[in-house]
């Protein structure tokens, strides 16, 4: 299944090689992975991934030191790395909806957080990927993916769960979860899924307010948007185990 929109951030994604992508992994700010190419009667099962801005000049795939990120590094070492691929739009719902969709907004009609929900009729990767079999779930760390925006058709399991409080006297566009909170949901719903499935986590950290927890605070203290992308690193870590 072809994405015409590979990037849901700024800047994206890995390796330098030329061709299409069969099974592995499209990183960075989209990550796309899947278990060893299958025939059509043995369908692979896919884990998407996306980080918010997450910038690609901090990453050690890309020659960068300015934080560590192992995870992201190895994946890219086994993975195909793009050196050239942008977002559709530089804002979260819009720039999700053109990943899940394949399509540029003229099309899915996100165009900004003003733009209302994603139109019912138009199909995604979990509509599709479920009418095939799939057992379909999500995991989103931020309220503008909330499901009432459109972003859990296709999904029979869609985890947002923002509580009304949290919105009270705050920007609606910086509510939002710490990574290891929304992987404390993913992994025992992995453990039990069935194959074929598709996943998709969204993880929201390296987005500001940039208050990274420790002991990424006292490593980055200079650059607390570096602290971020080394936390969210190490907890990719533990999907990625």
């Amino acid at each position: 299944m072809g994405l015409h929109s590979p990037s849901g951030g700024y800047n994206v994604a890995m390796r330098r090689q030329r061709g299409g992508i069969t099974a592995g992994i499209l990183i960075a700010t989209v990550l796309i992975w899947g278990s060893a190419a299958a025939a059509d009667d043995d369908p692979a099962s896919i884990v998407l991934i996306t980080i918010d801005t997450l910038r690609a000049d901090y990453l050690g795939s890309y020659g960068s030191t300015r934080a560590k990120t192992p995870t992201l590094d190895a994946l890219a070492g086994e993975g195909v790395l793009f050196e050239n691929a942008y977002c559709q739009v530089p804002l979260t719902p819009p720039s999700h909806a053109s990943i899940l969709t394949g399509t540029y907004p003229a099309t899915h009609g996100l165009r900004d957080f003003t733009s209302g929900a994603l139109g019912p009729d138009l199909p995604t990767m979990g509509t599709l990927l479920q009418a095939r079999g799939y057992q379909t779930a999500a995991f989103v760390s931020a309220f503008v993916l909330d499901g009432s925006w459109g972003f859990s058709r296709g999904f029979q399991h869609y985890f947002d769960d923002f509580r009304v409080e949290d919105l009270q006297g705050v920007n609606p566009g910086n509510v939002q979860r710490p990574a290891n909170e929304t992987l404390d949901q993913v992994l025992p719903w992995l453990e039990t899924a069935r194959e074929p499935f598709f996943l998709w986590v969204h993880l929201f950290d390296p987005h500001h307010d940039y208050r990274p927890p420790e002991p990424f605070r006292s490593l980055y203290p200079d650059d607390p948007y570096a602290g971020e992308v080394a936390w969210v690193d190490s907890q990719l870590a533990r999907l990625v185990g």
